[in-house]
């Protein structure tokens, strides 16, 4: 037996190929996975094509690109177009040649194909009815259609899991943006449902959900484009196209690095981008509360349904967003699952629709008939909802041209009492030209308007009559107006007074007249502020006469005189502020050269110019007094110093002198005090490197006087270097030869000297005492014969007989005699 089972939900189709319980997917031509309900309108080639690649097209709501047709199938009013003709909306699966690929890839040549379609609780009941009617216009033979995915999944897990134990099983079905669950009960070997409800926008993956809530609120919070909760669904759903892009980029970053999400659009305005900042640990915390939120209300829905968590037999979770292993895990709180849960994938629909195989399909009979009257019944409701939304139009129409002609009438009513009242308006102004305009234009609207008609002709009357008075008012208006612009205020009062007898309601006579009388007094005061102002300048105050200058510009007068004086100030203050640059320049440079005397001298001049600030500069002076004080001071502490330092340079005193130049430089900088400190510390270190070498020459002097030549050899050794000086070098040179000499003195005296043989003496050999004795002798002879006496005067004094003459003076460096006088 071949078949086959459709999975219809509002996105796209899913179809599976039934032959003797070999399930095959249907292999559409565009090669996709799935039937994807996306439809392009190519008006040009009088095409109708459908495919996932135009969901950003129709997300971002450009036109010619449908989708949630489903939706639209039941209105009358949505429509395509197609051979240069609107279509309804319910022939666009014809159109689009779905069910001639359905019937392609049945691959049988039958006049009607066995069909079975299960459809998504989103699909109202009319849209179903009519697409089903679709089908069997194209020969389809819909044996069943009521049975959910939710339903086929149990009865594919009683038969291929072992799910056969009678009891409550709970199902969550994710196969679309909206997540539903139901309950089911099975008994007798058939699943009832018991109760069903809906989460909205929560069918998605929980994680791309949560991706997607942070960067559509976070550009919301700042745009204020999404009003409603609605638009803001409608914008995540448009979100999921991009979404698998973001999450590979998330995926690869750490917890608390942000990461930026760049050329992000919004339907309401995809030509603009933005860029978002995101972060991972923020994304997996917003994960976590969606997936506890959803079973949390899960699990109120079972409890209110008065069945217990351990009374649940089974779970079955449908839909890719469960492979998140925090469902399964939160489900563990909640329920005892043990291994009764079974999870199917996108994947698994055309396997789980394909249980209307093996399953009993007269359990649906009364179902099926429900739904069918249900369909027929929600089509007359719509339809009637139509013809009564377009009654209502065409009343409203009419009303709307009622109300036209009556809001036509009001408006002649009130154009002509308005034209009446201007009228009344214009004679109580006198203005008789126009009253006679305004009550011809009422007599216009109602020309037979007795008010109208009576005070039309007595305007004409009064324009008459006051023709020649107003031909002598307008003359002595412009005299007024003339002399008021020329500045002669008292000729333009007394026009303007002439002119109020004339016409005393004249109110351009009464404004002449009030504005000549104000500057006429303004006059007065200006003349008080100048005389204040030419005060101020003479006195340099500057400011003060500005600020006089100030209050005559507030006056309603002609400021010619006002801006002669501000010129004067402007030039003279120019001349002072220069003469005040010159002298501060003047100052700062003499202080700079510590020329007090004549800093002090500009300071005086200053508060001679400077009447301002005259207390500052007073200040000043003995400010740079006190300066002058202290450089005196400076000057004579540093010239004792430099005679100290020429002293201690002479008398070699160089620690000294380091600490005078040091002293001398913290006060003023002099390169003749720096390089003498240069000299002086070179001098102090070389006198600590001879001291130091002296020292060591004497460790090695007593050395040798101890006979321990092996360390005096090695510590003569590590004396001289690349700095050391002639005399160092010469005294290291002097102490080796010495070592030498002493070495070999030592050695012949330990051998004793050399005499003839003579005949030994047994009786009374010779004491240790006396032996050391003249061994002694011999060493400190320096080589004399033994018995000689060894001359130990002033004029030999050389310990170790080395020079016969005394040194009288010691460089430094140089060894001499004294050297070894310990």
């Amino acid at each position: 037996m071949k078949l086959l089972s459709l999975y219809v939900d509002k996105w796209y189709i899913v179809g599976a190929v039934v032959t003797d319980g070999v399930v095959r997917l249907v292999d559409v031509p565009n090669h996709e996975d799935r039937i994807w309900l996306y439809f392009y309108e190519d008006v040009a080639n009088d095409e109708i094509s459908y495919g996932r690649g135009f969901q950003g097209k129709f997300r971002n709501k450009e036109p010619h690109y449908y989708g949630d047709v489903f939706s639209l199938v039941t209105q009358s009013s949505a429509q395509y177009v197609m051979f240069k003709l609107r279509q309804p909306m319910r022939g666009i699966f014809k159109s689009a040649k779905i069910f001639d690929d359905l019937r392609k890839a049945f691959d049988e040549e039958e006049d009607y194909i066995p069909t079975y379609i299960s459809f998504s609780s989103d699909i109202s009941m009319a849209a179903r009815y009519i697409f089903m009617e679709e089908m069997k216009e194209e020969k389809f033979d819909i044996r069943e259609s009521v049975a959910r995915i939710g339903h086929l999944a149990l009865e594919y897990a009683a038969k291929k899991r072992n799910f056969v134990e009678n009891g409550h099983y709970l199902v969550l079905d994710a196969c679309n943006e909206n997540l539903h669950y139901a309950l089911y009960q099975k008994s007798d070997d058939i699943f009832n449902r018991v109760e069903e409800a809906k989460l909205g926008g929560k069918g998605s993956d929980v994680r791309c959900r949560a991706l997607i809530e942070q960067i559509v609120d976070s550009i919301n919070a700042t745009e204020q484009l999404l009003k409603t909760k609605a638009e803001r669904e409608s914008e995540y759903l448009r979100m999921t196209q991009f979404v698998d892009d973001w999450i590979v980029k998330l995926s690869t970053a750490k917890g608390a690095i942000p990461v930026h999400i760049n050329n992000v659009t919004l339907s309401l305005d995809p030509y603009k981008e933005y860029s978002v900042q995101v972060k991972k640990s923020k994304i997996d915390e917003r994960t976590e509360k969606i997936v506890k939120d959803i079973i949390r209300v899960i699990a109120s829905f079972a409890k209110e349904s008065g069945v217990r968590g351990e009374e649940i037999k089974g779970f079955i979770l449908i839909g890719n967003t469960f492979t998140n292993s925090q469902f399964v895990e939160e489900l563990r709180s909640h329920f005892f699952i043990d291994n009764r849960l079974i999870c199917f994938k996108d994947t698994d629909l055309s396997s789980l629709i394909s249980a209307y195989s093996f399953i009993d399909c007269s359990q649906f009979s009364a179902a099926t008939e429900a739904a069918k009257c249900a369909s027929e019944a929600e089509l007359i409701r719509i339809k009637n909802a139509e013809e009564e939304k377009e009654a209502m139009r065409l009343a409203q129409e009419e009303a709307e041209a009622m109300a036209a002609i009556e809001k036509e009438a009001t408006e002649a009513e009130r154009k002509l009492k308005e034209a009446i009242e201007m009228g009344y308006d214009a004679e109580r102004e006198h203005d008789y030209d126009k009253m006679e305009e305004y009550f011809k234009i009422a007599l216009t609207l109602r020309p037979y308007d007795e008010e109208a008609m009576q005070k039309y002709e007595e305007s004409l009357r009064k324009k008459a009559e006051t023709s020649v008075k107003q031909t002598q008012y307008k003359n002595k208006i412009q005299r007024a107006k003339a002399a008021l612009d020329d500045g002669d205020y008292e000729a333009a009062k007394s026009i303007a007074e002439a002119a109020l007898g004339d016409m005393p309601d004249s109110r351009e006579a009464l404004r002449i007249k009030e504005d000549a009388s104000r500057r006429i007094n303004s006059l007065k005061e200006l003349e008080k502020y100048l005389v204040r102002a030419d005060l101020f300048i003479g006195q340099k105050a500057y400011d003060q006469a500005l600020d006089e200058l100030r209050k005559a510009r507030l006056l309603d007068v002609d400021e010619k005189e006002i801006v002669e004086r501000e010129g004067r100030l402007r030039h003279e203050q120019a001349i002072v502020n220069d003469k005040i640059g010159q002298l501060t320049s003047n100052l700062e440079a003499a202080l700079q050269e510590e020329r007090y005397d004549e800093a002090m001298e500009c300071c005086e001049e200053l508060k001679d110019i400077d009447f301002a600030n005259h207390r500052k500069w007073s200040s000043r002076i003995s400010e740079i007094n006190m300066e002058k004080t202290q450089a005196i001071d400076k000057a004579n502490k540093l010239a004792k110093i430099a005679r100290e330092i020429e002293s201690c340079q002479w008398n070699g005193d160089w620690r000294r002198m380091v600490s005078l130049c040091e002293e001398y430089l913290e006060m003023k900088d002099e390169a003749d005090i720096r390089t003498k400190l240069e000299r002086a510390q070179t001098k102090l270190t070389e006198e600590d490197e001879q001291k130091k070498f002296d020292q060591e020459i004497a460790e090695i002097k007593d050395l040798i006087l101890s006979s321990d030549f092996k360390n005096a050899k090695q510590k003569l050794s590590k004396l001289g270097n690349a700095n050391s000086t002639h005399a160092q070098n010469s005294k290291i040179r002097e102490m080796r030869t010495l070592i030498f000499n002493k070495e070999a003195e030592a050695e012949n005296a330990s051998r004793g000297p050399e005499r003839r043989p003579a005949k030994p003496d047994f009786s009374s050999p010779p004491k240790p005492v006396e032996l050391k004795k003249k061994q002694d002798q011999d060493f400190f002879c320096s080589g004399k014969s033994s018995g000689q006496k060894v001359n130990r005067g002033r004029d030999d004094d050389d310990f170790f007989g080395t020079s016969a003459t005394k040194t009288t003076h010691k460089q430094s460096g140089e060894t001499t005699k004294d050297d070894f006088d310990f």
